[in-house]
């Protein structure tokens, strides 16, 4: 059996970036629930800024969890997310190269080896 990691460390940083997020954007949040939540987002960047900080972690920690799954089975990794996580990566770097986007590449290539691509 292979070592696990690649879903362990997808779930690392998704843990990270909800935890920053709620630190980071504690005042907004807290914004945000004084005003009800509901219909809070529209017309406030700051708030939509926090709120897809936070949920962007939420699906790393998801897909992760999946991807561990698949790798506690022994099973070959599916080929296109790690094509996927490459092409978040890429397109994350491009558009701002001092960035946690980085982080994803690891996993990208790992992913990608496991499916038998490179």
């Amino acid at each position: 059996m292979r070592k696990r990691w690649i879903g362990r460390w997808l779930m690392a940083i998704g843990v990270l970036h909800i935890a920053l997020g709620l630190f980071t954007y504690r005042r907004t949040f807290a914004g945000m629930l004084s005003s009800g939540v509901w219909n809070t987002l529209a017309g406030h960047p700051d708030r939509e800024l926090s709120f897809w900080f936070v949920v962007s972690g939420w699906g790393l920690l998801f897909g992760g969890g999946l991807l561990d799954r698949l790798e506690t089975a022994d099973v070959p990794l599916p080929q296109w997310a790690g094509w996927a996580l490459l092409a978040v990566a890429g397109i994350g770097i491009l558009a701002e190269p001092m960035t946690g986007f980085w982080a994803l590449v690891p996993p990208a290539i790992g992913t990608l080896r496991r499916a038998g691509t490179v």
